[in-house]
């Protein structure tokens, strides 16, 4: 499993290591005359890793996502913040710490501040282009999610994707309503989720990937993100 989450990894990674590149030469500071191109390699790559986590099996890294995921849920105080915990720790890892900021206001003037935002270079050395990076993490619903699957209730199952699937959407039109605007940031922005099992669970959500594609905002796990920043450290 671990071996199949590098490839999805990699390939995200590619595909918006492209994206960049691209929006790069079209104007230098993170924009293009063709914001739907964005939707669409979005998109593209929403249908690819799909097609592939239907064929590794979710339930496996959902079973070991409720082995670990017990202790998280008796302690109240680490629940809010593991997602943000996560993002630092790999951006720690991969990154040099002047590659990327926390609390940043992507968009001068608006007073939002999003957990983290990458550098990127504008038009010139001197011109700075953020990436947005926020994480969201559903626990309660997650958790129904992972008790219906242990106690096989397909309806309580379903429900509580239905529940993820709103959160998730909801969370990405905050991402774009608040952070990304261009020409301060890039097309696009990334909504972080902390565990393997949820990530590839919001991959099986039709819906989900058309309204993050629609909205530029790209999914990624940890496994994903890890493979995004390496991507980009190469790449810039």
């Amino acid at each position: 499993m671990t071996t199949v989450l590098l490839v999805v990894a990699v390939l995200v990674a590619v595909l918006l290591l492209f994206v960049l590149i691209e929006l790069r030469k079209g104007g230098g500071s993170g924009r293009t005359d063709d914001p739907n191109a964005v939707s669409a390699v979005i998109a593209s790559m929403s249908e690819r890793l799909t097609a592939i986590q239907e064929g590794v099996g979710a339930m496996k890294v959902l079973a070991e996502d409720f082995r670990g995921f017990e202790a998280l849920i008796r302690d109240v105080n680490s629940r809010g913040a593991w997602g943000e915990v996560q993002l630092r720790q790999i951006l720690e890892e991969v990154l040099a710490h002047g590659q990327w900021e926390e609390n940043v206001e992507t968009i001068p003037g608006t007073g939002k501040r999003v957990e983290f935002a990458i550098k990127f270079p504008g038009m010139n050395d001197q011109e700075l282009v953020w990436m947005p990076v926020d994480s969201k993490f559903p626990l309660a619903d997650y958790q129904r999610l992972l008790e219906a699957q242990k106690d096989g209730d397909a309806d309580k199952a379903e429900e509580a994707r239905k529940a993820l699937e709103k959160a998730i959407i909801k969370a990405a039109k905050d991402i774009r309503e608040k952070y990304v605007a261009s020409p301060h940031t890039t097309e696009f922005g990334v909504l972080f989720l902390p565990t393997e099992g949820l990530y590839l669970e919001a991959l099986r959500r039709t819906k989900v990937n058309d309204e993050l594609a629609r909205l530029r905002i790209v999914l990624a796990g940890p496994t994903t993100f890890s493979a995004l920043l390496n991507a980009f450290r190469m790449g810039f």
